[in-house]
């Protein structure tokens, strides 16, 4: 089995570029429920699936793959009922993947479940990345520890560690300094810290740091420079990150560019918001294509970037 970093490499250099797309389904930005609902009308599960395969036939019409997938659990979790014995949205999760595996093979997909727990719960979550959902890679938090991350570490997967998140919030905790025996340092600087040297022995695992902290973004890199790990960038588009200033942070320091996935989500699906979603499907189709299209190339390598 390849290592994930080979994953990484071998998928910059089909796609050509960085893009990650964050799969988030919200069935408000559907235009699911915007009017009174028919007797026998889709449900949920068949608005989700009509509209990724919208996408996906708007990749493939395109010729231009991405260089990973995101489906966040928690948007597919929040539409199962457990108690009244109904998993819509785990089965709508199960059908994607099933997906992007039958029209996509060889395109990593990172599970967003941002998992982290003592070391026989995190055995469990990793089970559930890896072998239930069949996922490429995981997000994980790391904050209770070595032993509640490395039960993840599982050959030929990629693991991506909390450090610097895109959301406004993030600073709060996330900048805080600690003390530790090198003198004082921002806690996130730490986690990246632990993440390099667990690279040395797992070089799966790498770091969730968001397009909307250029600042940090350029201090990390800078940093990881020297014995580079897989990097998750989230927030760019509709978050406010600019794919063109996170790519320049990046080649200022020369990272190579194949061990990093840029994510967007809603700019890239629901490119509409916050208007409402076009009535008719030509129109949702046609927003998707030029809004792909225009991410892609945004987060475009250039030749010779990604190299086999």
């Amino acid at each position: 089995m390849n290592n994930y970093r080979d994953t990484l490499r071998e998928s910059a250099v089909r796609a050509g570029s960085l893009l990650c797309v964050g799969i988030d389904p919200v069935m408000d930005w559907l235009g699911y429920g915007r009017e009174e609902p028919q007797l026998g009308g889709p449900s949920p599960e068949e608005v989700i699936l009509e509209h990724l395969q919208d996408f996906l036939d708007v990749v493939d019409h395109s010729g231009l793959l991405p260089g990973a997938y995101k489906p966040n659990l928690g948007y597919f979790h929040a539409l199962d009922r457990p108690r009244q014995g109904e998993y819509q949205g785990s089965r709508t999760l199960a059908k994607i993947l099933d997906l992007l595996q039958e029209r996509q093979r060889g395109i990593p997909v990172i599970l967003d479940s941002k998992r982290g727990d003592i070391a026989r719960s995190s055995e469990n979550y990793a089970s559930e990345a890896f072998q239930v959902w069949g996922a490429q890679a995981v997000t994980v938090s790391p904050w209770m520890g070595d032993d509640s991350v490395t039960p993840f570490f599982m050959e030929g997967r990629g693991v991506y560690a909390l450090a610097r998140t895109s959301n406004p919030g993030a600073a709060r905790f996330q900048n805080l300094p600690v003390v530790t025996s090198r003198g004082e340092t921002p806690l996130f600087r730490e986690v990246v810290r632990v993440v390099q040297e667990w690279s040395r022995t797992f070089p799966g695992v790498g770091i969730v740091v968001g397009a909307t902290a250029l600042e940090e973004l350029g201090e990390i890199v800078a940093y990881l420079a020297s014995a580079p790990v897989p990097l998750l960038i989230p927030g760019v588009g509709k978050q406010g990150g600019s794919a063109e200033a996170t790519l320049e942070v990046l080649r200022s320091v020369g990272y190579p560019l194949e061990l990093v996935r840029v994510n967007a989500s809603r700019g890239i699906l629901f490119p509409w918001v916050p208007a409402e979603a076009p009535r008719g499907r030509r129109e949702r189709r046609d927003a998707l294509a030029e809004a792909y299209r225009s991410m892609h190339q945004a987060l475009a390598l250039r030749d010779g970037e990604a190299l086999q």
